[in-house]
C-alpha cells in the first residue's frame, strides 16, 4: 500500500523570488506536491512561477491547479506547460536540468 501524497496552493504571491521561496520552505517541510492556479487577473504568470519554484527545489511536484480556458488560449498554456516541464507535468526533472544548464551557458 503506498502512503497518501499531499499538496498544497497557498503562497506568498508578492513576487516571484517570495513565491519560490514558499515552495522550497514546503519541500524541505515534508509536502509532495505544490499547486498554483492559473488566473491572469488574481495572481503573476502561473507558469512564470512554477518555473522559479522548479529552480529552487529539488523533489516537489510542481503543477497549475487549473487553466482558465477562457482567459488562456488552450494553445498557450500546452506552449507554456511544455516549455516549463519537457512535456510532462510530472518530470520536473528534466526542466531543472534545461534551467541549470541555460544558466551556465
Amino acid at each position: 500500500m503506498t502512503s497518501p501524497r499531499f499538496g498544497l496552493n497557498r503562497f506568498d504571491g508578492t513576487s516571484v523570488d517570495a513565491f519560490a521561496a514558499d515552495v522550497r520552505r514546503a519541500e524541505a517541510l515534508g509536502w509532495d506536491a505544490a499547486f498554483q492556479p492559473d488566473s491572469q487577473l488574481r495572481r503573476r504568470d502561473t507558469y512564470v512561477l512554477l518555473a522559479a519554484a522548479a529552480r529552487a527545489t529539488t523533489r516537489i511536484t510542481l503543477a497549475p491547479l487549473l487553466a482558465n480556458p477562457v482567459t488562456r488560449h488552450p494553445s498557450v498554456t500546452a506552449s507554456s506547460s511544455r516549455s516549463r516541464r519537457g512535456g510532462c507535468a510530472s518530470s520536473s526533472t528534466a526542466a531543472r536540468r534545461t534551467a541549470r544548464t541555460s544558466t551556465r551557458s
